[in-house]
């Protein structure tokens, strides 16, 4: 549950049944207090999904709702539990839709953003910085990469797209597809210090970048149609 649905999550899933995106809990939940009092909730007072799947002889699938997780205020949430048929051992607890509003949903389907291998740096005299997010396939070959230069001076940031062909060799950029602003200080960047780590790990995480991300869709499809994202 932690490296599948956990909010702070960079881990990868690819293959049938898990090319979705993971529904995240919120930054604050308590996974030991918080899940376990979810999973008693929806037990206790949920329904079975009887729906026919693939894995019925391992697995029962439970839905419902529940209010004991931290900051609910007394608002209870659905919430899906999987459970080893013929045990109350959890195999998987999460909740339908994202605990935390506003976070972007990638559409793409066999390429992934993969957060641990993003990275940043800044020039000499700390004049840029530059932010690199790239995308991978299930064999983690970077197929795209986000490119990002802020100006530490005026905090403006431009996104520029690489594109590779699927071996992972670049082929072409395409320049400047999104500008925004970006709350920084350049002095936490000169430090590199605990509030530049924050900025950079939210960025790279829940950055909206579905705009672009559209363009690697229509990408797979034109150009790497065997390939398709």
């Amino acid at each position: 549950m932690i490296s599948r649905h956990g909010f702070y999550s960079d881990d990868l899933y690819f293959g049938d049944g898990a090319l979705g995106n993971p529904s995240r809990f919120q930054p604050s939940s308590l996974p030991i207090y918080d899940w376990v009092q979810i999973a008693d909730d929806v037990y206790q007072y949920g329904q079975i999904d009887d729906r026919a799947h693939p894995d019925a002889a391992q697995f029962v699938k439970y839905t419902g709702q529940s209010a004991s997780y931290e900051g609910s205020n007394g608002k209870a949430l659905d919430f899906t539990l999987i459970l080893y048929r013929d045990t109350k051992i959890v195999h998987s607890l999460f909740p339908r839709k994202d605990m935390v509003p506003g976070m972007a949903k990638s559409k793409l389907k066999k390429i992934k953003r993969a957060l641990n291998l993003a990275k940043a740096e800044t020039t000499l005299w700390y004049d840029w910085l530059t932010i690199e997010i790239p995308y991978v396939d299930k064999d983690i070959t970077e197929r795209y990469v986000i490119i990002v230069r802020i100006d530490l001076e005026n905090m403006h940031g431009k996104a520029h797209l690489q594109i590779n062909w699927p071996n992972g060799q670049p082929r072409y950029s395409i320049n400047v597809l999104m500008e925004f602003d970006v709350a920084l200080n350049k002095a936490d960047v000169e430090t590199n210090n605990i509030e530049f780590t924050r900025f950079f790990n939210s960025f790279v995480k829940f950055g909206n970048f579905e705009h672009i991300e559209e363009i690697m869709m229509r990408t797979e499809t034109n150009l790497f149609p065997d390939n398709d994202g």
